[in-house]
């Protein structure tokens, strides 16, 4: 059990130092967001304690106003304007089976990636790396967007 709980934490900590690698070296952001006023819609997973922290997160990192809101809300009427509700960020979760048997048995766990969708033009930027650590993930993606959003890029 030790030895499974210190492989997920450094595997946490590795995913954390290589996400702000590949952030540097990836296309993450759709080239027209940030250059016209809008209202991100964050689109809520499966994962009830990633939905938890989706809210708080961009609320420190992502100065840009946002809405948190369920796929199938998409179609409400609220959000038929693409040039008001433009962009989406979305969360892939992943599924790592259980491998290995005794003491070389890695448990399952779950990775995660995201994307931010371009409504209008049907575009998708995202990463092409996934970790486990998903709050890490999100919270450098937020400050991302923040920075392309605030002219920064």
């Amino acid at each position: 059990m030790l030895r499974s709980s210190l492989i997920v934490l450094l595997v946490g900590l590795a995913t954390t130092v290589s996400a702000q690698k590949v952030f540097k070296d990836q296309d993450l952001v759709p080239p027209d967001f940030g250059k016209e006023p809008g209202i991100l819609l964050l689109v809520r997973s499966p994962m009830k304690s990633l939905n938890k922290a989706l809210p708080d997160v961009f609320a420190e990192y992502y100065k840009g106003p946002f809405k948190v809101i369920d796929d199938a809300d998409l179609a409400l009427p609220e959000y038929a304007d693409k040039n008001v509700y433009r962009y989406t960020f979305n969360t892939v979760i992943g599924f790592i089976p259980a491998s290995g048997m005794g003491d070389n048995r890695m448990p399952a766990s779950n990775t995660y990636t995201y994307n931010v969708f371009d409504r209008l033009t049907g575009t998708r930027k995202g990463l092409d790396f996934v970790g486990g650590a998903y709050k890490g993930l999100m919270k450098d993606y937020a400050k991302k967007l923040e920075s392309v959003r605030s002219g920064g890029q």
